[in-house]
């Protein structure tokens, strides 16, 4: 594997992935939109912010269960899917898609892990339109984002 050296190396890495996610997105009818760093940067520079390192995305709920059904079942000659629904004892809970011909090591608290050059796809969970409905959500997914990082590291 070869090393990457420079940031627009990596940027040209990324913008690659982001044309075939969109590609397989447009084809399945699959709704995301740039989100983050990556917003700010299409918008305020017409490409990256010179420094960003990563690219972001996010999906309406049923797009991104959607889009995790079909990446973990097509078999991509370059990118594979991360995510917690079909990847044992991954830690986040959103997923990533990876370029396999590279080679990323990531610090996640104590523990390092080896992946490819990525693009972190976040789903977006609507939350009702009632203060109260939407307080319960909230605290619905902060427990189960706890139990999946307690679960995460008792693996490890």
């Amino acid at each position: 594997m070869r090393e990457i050296t420079e940031l627009k190396e990596l940027q040209k890495i990324e913008l690659e992935m982001l044309q075939e996610i969109d590609k397989i997105c447009r084809h399945y009818h699959i709704r995301y939109y740039l989100a983050g760093g990556t917003l700010l940067g299409a918008v305020r520079h017409q490409g990256f912010i010179p420094w960003d390192d990563d690219i972001d995305i996010a999906m309406p709920r049923e797009d991104y269960e959607q889009f995790i059904k079909i990446m973990s079942h097509k078999k991509h000659p370059i990118y594979k899917l991360l995510a917690i629904e079909c990847t044992k004892g991954y830690p986040y809970t959103f997923a990533k898609v990876v370029d396999t011909r590279t080679r990323l090591v990531e610090e996640i608290g104590k523990d390092l892990h080896q992946m490819g050059v990525f693009i972190d796809i976040f789903p977006i969970d609507g939350m009702g339109n009632q203060k109260e409905k939407a307080m319960q959500r909230l605290m619905k997914i902060i427990r189960l984002r706890s139990r999946i990082w307690e679960a995460a590291l008792k693996k490890r």
